[in-house]
C-alpha cells in the first residue's frame, strides 16, 4: 500500500507483481496478467513463476525481475523461456517451392482437442500443412 501511494505521489508506475507456481495450470493467468500489462501501462506487471518452494524474496530480487520471470529453488532469477536464437545456433528457414504452401500452427496440438483440430484441419483441407506445437 505504500508504495502504491508512493507512486501515486510520484506519477511513477504503480508495481504489481504475480508469484506462480511453474506449471501450466497457471497459463491462463498469466496470459491475462500480458493482457492487463498491455491495457494498463500505469500498473508495472511483474509475473514471477516459481519452481518448487524457493527461498524467501527479497524486495531487490523482485524489483530487478524482468516483466516475466522465473525463481528456481535455488532462488536464482531466471529469463523467460522463449528467447529470440541469434548467431550461428539459429535454424534458417526452408526456402523453395513449399513457401508458398498455407500452414496452420497449432500450440497446443500433441493431445486432445488441439490434435483432433490439427487432424480435421488436414481431413477437411482447410490447411493442407499443419505444424502442432
Amino acid at each position: 500500500a505504500a508504495a502504491a501511494a508512493e507512486a501515486r505521489a510520484t506519477g511513477g508506475p504503480v508495481q504489481v507483481f504475480a508469484l506462480l507456481a511453474d506449471t501450466p495450470r497457471y497459463a491462463p493467468l498469466r496470459g491475462l496478467l500480458r493482457v492487463a500489462r498491455k491495457e494498463l501501462p500505469r500498473l508495472a506487471i511483474r509475473s514471477v513463476a516459481l519452481q518448487g518452494a524457493p527461498p524467501p524474496l527479497g524486495r531487490g530480487l523482485l524489483a530487478a525481475a524482468p516483466l516475466e520471470a522465473r525463481v528456481s529453488t535455488s532462488g536464482q532469477l531466471e529469463r523467460p523461456r522463449l528467447a529470440r536464437v541469434a548467431g550461428s545456433d539459429a535454424l534458417p528457414l526452408p526456402v523453395g517451392e513449399h513457401d508458398a504452401v498455407p500452414t496452420a500452427l497449432v500450440t497446443g496440438g500433441l493431445k486432445g482437442l488441439g490434435l483432433r483440430v490439427g487432424q480435421w484441419l488436414l481431413s477437411s483441407g482447410r490447411a493442407p500443412r499443419v505444424v502442432l506445437v
